[in-house]
């Protein structure tokens, strides 16, 4: 009868949802999700996951194509492949084995430069967040750990009144605090946690021709601060994590 059946359906769909619960615990990382977990489950859960997941982002629900592409998409490629796919408000990004969500970026120009009164704030466009400087108490020279990199304070009287921010062009190289030489920006990056979309996003802090600061993740040895001097930190406020999760 048709009473039996919708009650089988709701059994049916209550089963799916206690699966779908348990599938999430089991494949979520922080707020990404495990390509290697959803390869595993037979393709109704595996459904159910990705609408679970993307709810819990609170992200617009994509169509029934978009999900099966990206369903495809993020389970086919290959492991170095950093595979995108985007809808309305939402987009999602592989890297190596787990998925990330996140609001589309709005298009920028990234060879915008400002020049910056490091005393005030400065935003950045797109939805990158904003710049700020703020005075710190040196003693023990690293001071700071952001999202698992290690930052140095900034020496204050080594600062010019002005700096000036823009992107990545290529070929940047930044020498560390207590390392001999300078490396380069691109393979420190490619080394670091840094999710690779958001690798030319990173605002770089000059000082004339001098790289004073990728963001607030390093420091140039040069403009770092000694223990007995003053000092300052610089802070990348955004929304976004660009970190890869473990």
């Amino acid at each position: 009868t048709a009473s039996r059946s919708a009650s089988h359906l709701a059994e049916a769909q209550t089963l799916l949802d206690d699966w779908t619960e348990t599938d999430y615990l089991l494949a979520s990382v922080d707020d990404a999700l495990s390509v290697d977990a959803l390869r595993e489950l037979p393709a109704p859960r595996r459904h159910a996951l990705l609408r679970f997941w993307l709810q819990s982002r609170d992200v617009l629900m994509p169509s029934t194509r978009v999900l099966h592409s990206l369903e495809h998409d993020m389970l086919q490629a290959a492991h170095d492949r950093v595979p995108c796919v985007q809808w309305q408000g939402a987009v999602v990004h592989r890297h190596r084995d787990l998925l990330y969500v996140e609001q589309p970026m709005e298009e920028w120009d990234p060879a915008a430069q400002w020049n910056w009164d490091w005393r005030q704030e400065l935003v950045l466009p797109s939805e990158l967040g904003c710049l700020s400087v703020f005075d710190a108490n040196v003693g023990q020279g690293m001071h700071r750990v952001m999202e698992g990199m290690q930052s140095y304070a900034i020496s204050r009287s080594r600062l010019p009144e002005q700096l000036q921010v823009r992107f990545r062009d290529g070929g940047e190289r930044i020498r560390l605090p207590k390392e001999k030489h300078h490396r380069a920006l691109k393979k420190l990056l490619q080394e670091s946690a840094v999710l690779p979309w958001w690798r030319e996003c990173l605002p770089l802090v000059y000082a004339g021709d001098k790289l004073v600061a990728v963001a607030d993740l390093w420091v140039s040895h040069e403009f770092a601060a000694k223990d007995d001097e003053p000092a300052v930190y610089l802070v990348w406020q955004r929304e976004q994590n660009i970190s890869a999760r473990a």
